[in-house]
């Protein structure tokens, strides 16, 4: 499931820059193309989902803001392919460092209280090995 839809899309970039990064096939729909535009959507989330896996249960029930304005970031630079402008730059590497803190655990997508634990994770066992060489042993 998408973090954002095709109407976040235009509504953040514009329906002409849309249809511009889109309607790339011939003949020309003079519209945005909403199977590109859902792809690079499915694209940019499957990217935050990488990022994501292994702190959080996927899908999440409730998308944070900050996910969706990544994810219409993310998948602006996709569209731009071969030729991203600088915003599209700027923006894909604020969401993959936003997006790096969180799967390092530094920044949470949830406060504390909600926080849902992965199944699987559980406290860390440390076990130390006898001592090699000890005083006793010289």
């Amino acid at each position: 499931m998408p973090y954002a839809n095709p109407s976040d899309m235009v509504t953040a970039f514009g329906q002409a820059e849309m249809v511009q990064l889109t309607d790339t096939g011939e003949p020309r729909l003079d519209d945005v193309n909403l199977a590109v535009l859902g792809k690079a959507l499915a694209d940019a989330s499957a990217l935050i989902d990488g990022y994501l896996v292994g702190r959080y249960p996927l899908p999440l029930a409730d998308v944070p803001e900050v996910l969706r304005v990544h994810c219409r970031g993310l998948a602006r630079y996709l569209l731009m392919t071969n030729t991203p402008d600088e915003r599209a730059k700027l923006d894909f590497k604020a969401a993959t460092d936003f997006l790096g803190r969180v799967a390092a655990g530094t920044i949470s997508l949830v406060p504390p209280a909600q926080a849902q634990v992965p199944s699987g994770m559980g406290p860390v066992a440390f076990v130390t090995g006898q001592k090699v060489f000890a005083r006793e042993d010289l």
